[in-house]
């Protein structure tokens, strides 16, 4: 049994695939990295399958698929790391714009720095666990989010969480009189 399919599920799975194994050993078709990332992250039985064969004839396979799990691993550590927010992160769309942001030149210890300093940047303006958070995706889409120094302080700028925090802390200095 594999991951819960039976072996009449695994012979199913293994017709349909079957061809394509082929080709890719004999090197007539080549398989694209969307699937490798797909089989690693569906664990489906029909790639498990592809997996283990494509893996006892190719050298070069296990290299790829070590790689894809060391950038799944690393996206892990900054799902971990980045804020909380009210609402959903859109973390499949994230892993792509990690990838790009990757191919752009970003190292993942430049990201992680800059997603600690935008976490820092959340909890000292209250936003955490809020919708003032920005989904995961939409921050790694724009490489300028990486660029940005996330202070702790907002430099003079007058911001409407600002303001609100401003107004609460005055709210109860008043209280406390």
């Amino acid at each position: 049994m594999l991951h819960g399919y039976s072996a009449k599920d695994i012979a199913v799975h293994f017709d349909k695939t079957e061809a394509l194994i082929k080709n890719y050993i004999e090197g007539t078709v080549r398989i694209p990295q969307l699937f490798f990332d797909r089989l690693l992250v569906q664990h489906d039985a029909e790639f498990e399958i592809i997996y283990t064969l494509i893996a006892l004839k190719d050298n070069n396979f296990q290299q790829n698929v070590t790689s894809i799990d060391m950038r799944i691993n690393n996206f892990e550590e900054l799902k971990r790391i980045y804020p909380k927010r009210q609402g959903g992160q859109r973390y499949k769309e994230a892993f792509a714009h990690y990838k790009v942001r990757l191919k752009d030149g970003f190292t993942h210890e430049a990201i992680l720095a800059v997603i600690e300093n935008y976490a820092r940047h959340c909890k000292a303006f209250g936003k955490t666990h809020t919708v003032f958070v920005k989904q995961m995706a939409t921050f790694m889409n724009d490489p300028e989010n990486l660029t940005r120094t996330w202070e702790e302080r907002d430099n003079g700028k007058s911001n409407k969480n600002n303001s609100n925090r401003i107004l609460q802390e005055t709210c109860r200095r008043e209280a406390e009189l």
